[in-house]
């Protein structure tokens, strides 16, 4: 974590609402991870999470909530729709239209709109998906989604505007985002289930594709057979732009392809979300709606698919002490943790002296509760 995205989070906390606070971290459960048990241990031997731990603790068992392996959505989607008290629709996520909403619906996008022709379908009827530039690996009949090599501001804004004609001829806008994601929308994106962009990686794309039979049976509905046809046919024709860009530039590991995903309606309660966290920043995000706020922390994503259990440990480190620390005396929050299967749910209760002597005695004949426990 740089100094920056330190910086980012301690301003942060300023802003947060203590009363009725969900604070959900991605990628934090090592559910099903796919690592030997001796490197698992030696990780979590090393991990120091004073802060999280001494809050867990004090709430007593956690609920757990189990996510299909075959599911599009990431457990990640399911336990944000659970935090807003939303029913959650398979690979429905409505991400993408959060985004548009609470970033950009106000700022860049009314500039870009004015210097392009504005999509002629009404504005209710678009949907909204995240183009995340991404790395497709072809071998052993497998096609291996991985993250791409980073891009800076500038040439990803070119590529952008080379691609947007592209986009705008099958009916697409094509907005600008972050460094590495767009956002599209159109009239074809609506009510199109798409597999989570961090579900699929380090995976076999094939089965996950938008319409693959293998995953994804919401999609056999035969009205939704067009759009499929348009967004793997856009897929494609922006694969060729992108191969005939890295032949003349070859670089290991550049962005070969795109992924679609965060596609689905907004709830109609979830537009009135705003965020206070800066647009910029894809680690942080603090929602806030009424009276509540969602802290969601995504720092650990990454490391964590890549299996980089060292850098993972450290990020977590940092987190346990730039957010759990600050907020230990002063706030009772409910603490959310999303791992590959499933989201655990810990909500804080005052424990009555029963339960308390309850909790001691348990302590003394089996030891304390162990990071390993409460993450495994």
């Amino acid at each position: 974590m740089n100094i920056s995205q330190k910086t980012s989070i301690s301003s942060l906390m300023h802003h947060i609402n203590k009363g009725q606070l969900t604070i959900l971290v991605d990628h934090a459960l090592l559910l099903d991870l796919e690592v030997d048990r001796s490197t698992l241990a030696s990780s979590f031997n090393a991990l120091r999470l004073p802060f999280l731990k001494q809050m867990l603790t004090s709430r007593g068992q956690p609920q757990f909530f189990p996510c299909d392996e075959d599911a599009l959505s990431s457990s990640f989607d399911s336990a944000f729709s659970y935090a807003m008290n939303t029913p959650h629709v398979d690979g429905l996520s409505a991400r993408a239209q959060l985004a548009y909403q609470t970033q950009l619906a106000q700022t860049a996008v009314s500039s870009h709109l004015k210097e392009s022709p504005p999509n002629t379908t009404p504005n209710e009827l678009l949907g909204y998906a995240l183009v995340h530039l991404c790395h497709w690996q072809v071998g052993g009949g497998h096609v291996i989604m991985n993250n791409a090599k980073s891009i800076d501001t500038e040439d990803m804004e070119a590529f952008r505007k080379k691609l947007e004609p592209l986009f705008t001829s099958e009916g697409f806008d094509l907005l600008p985002y972050r460094s590495d994601t767009w956002i599209a929308r159109s009239l074809h994106l609506r009510n199109l289930p798409s597999a989570s962009y961090t579900k699929v990686m380090n995976d076999d794309v094939l089965p996950w594709l938008i319409g693959s039979p293998h995953k994804n049976a919401a999609n056999q509905n035969d009205q939704l057979e067009p759009s499929i046809q348009k967004l793997r046919r856009l897929q494609s024709e922006v694969q060729m732009v992108l191969y005939d860009q890295s032949q003349s530039a070859p670089k290991p590991g550049s962005f070969n392809s795109i992924w679609f995903s965060g596609t689905g309606d907004l709830p109609e309660h979830w537009k009135k979300l705003s965020l206070l966290s800066p647009s910029e920043s894809s680690q942080v995000e603090l929602y806030t709606h009424s009276d509540s706020q969602i802290l969601c922390l995504h720092g650990l994503t990454q490391h964590m698919q890549n299996f980089d259990l060292n850098t993972w440990r450290a990020q977590f480190e940092e987190l346990d002490k730039l957010i759990f620390k600050s907020l230990l005396e002063t706030a009772k929050p409910q603490i959310i943790l999303c791992g590959k299967s499933g989201f655990r749910v810990w909500t804080f209760h005052q424990l009555n002296p029963m339960q308390r002597g309850f909790q001691a005695l348990k302590e003394k004949i089996f030891g304390p509760i162990s990071t390993l426990q409460l993450l495994t």
